[in-house]
């Protein structure tokens, strides 16, 4: 028991004589160790204006533009990826040693800026997943025969997709990517009524040739009848997102002319059974048309409805 006793006695020596002599240790590496704080400082501030530099191109490069396409986007970012991988552990090196010399305040901004860069290739690779996904279901509605397009349907899930872009973070808003998959949903969202519109029985051959006319585009239309394996991408070689307003002329006036053809049908078959009578004028050699008083009412009924036809700006088609 004694010999151990010694033994942890003369352990503790050694102990006792560092504690006395730490402040005179202190003061000889204190040149030393503000040495190496100030290189760290400086390592720190390089980083910094590094990273910030990255970050700054790293927003202008090929994966943030919706030209890009999503096979070369994927690509580039899971090269970035790494890049920023290398960048992340850098930061991670000079925290810990920012820390050891009690300034750890000094790397707030390179955690700040390379969790920044970290985050805008995840908002990125989201952006392109939801273009992919997007595109993908849009290929699909494509294929969709002309008689089998439910446009109320599409419009219901392409606003689900609008949802979705407008509750992205706000920070990406100002990308060009972004941007692309808005427009591509507008678009989309745009034309779809006016497929609708388009879809209308009173569209004549005329008016698939006036509004092929306005568009600079022509589809395959004969006697204002589709081949059975027309489709929505047919359709959509019109580009009816630029001319919205255009269509909804063309189909106004397809349904006015004809509201217009029918009643002047209804007129015809009408009259083409009405009787008319004779009577000789005074014991003279003129006759003059006699019409049941019936036939009377509905002929003034029938010249104000007349009329009002020849005031339309569609009359010329019946003239």
């Amino acid at each position: 028991t004694t010999e151990i006793y010694t033994l942890s006695l003369h352990d503790a020596l050694p102990i006792s004589n560092a504690q006395k002599d730490a402040p005179s240790v202190r003061k000889a590496i204190k040149s030393t160790q503000e040495t190496e704080a100030a290189k760290v400082i400086a390592e720190i501030e390089a980083l910094a204006a590094s990273l910030e530099d990255k970050h700054k191109k790293q927003l202008r490069t090929e994966p943030y533009k919706i030209a890009t396409g999503c096979a070369t986007s994927y690509s580039c970012l899971n090269e970035m990826s790494g890049q920023v991988s290398l960048d992340e552990t850098e930061v991670a090196r000079l925290v810990e040693l920012s820390n050891l010399f009690d300034f750890p305040d000094r790397a707030t901004d390179i955690k700040a800026t390379v969790k920044c860069a970290r985050q805008d290739l995840v908002r990125a690779k989201t952006l392109w997943d939801l273009n992919f996904m997007i595109d993908s279901q849009i290929e699909v509605w494509k294929q969709l025969l002309w008689d089998d397009i439910n446009a109320a349907a599409l419009e219901e899930e392409t606003k689900a997709f609008q949802k979705i872009i407008k509750g992205m973070d706000k920070a990406v808003r100002e990308w060009d990517v972004y941007a692309g998959i808005d427009s591509i949903i507008k678009n989309f969202l745009v034309s779809v009524p006016a497929v609708s519109e388009l879809k209308s029985p009173a569209m004549r051959q005329r008016h698939w040739d006036k509004l092929m006319g306005i568009t600079g585009c022509a589809i395959a239309v004969a006697d204002g009848k589709f081949d059975p394996a027309f489709c929505l991408a047919d359709m959509l070689k019109l580009q009816l997102h630029k001319f919205v307003d255009d269509v909804g002329e063309v189909v106004d006036q397809a349904n006015k002319e004809d509201k217009m053809e029918q009643t002047l049908n209804k007129l015809k078959d009408t009259w083409a059974v009405v009787e008319f009578g004779f009577d000789q004028h005074s014991n003279t050699d003129v006759y003059l048309i006699n019409l049941a008083e019936e036939n009377f009412e509905m002929l003034e009924e029938n010249q104000l409805v007349v009329q009002g036809m020849m005031a339309s700006k569609y009359l010329a088609t019946f003239e």
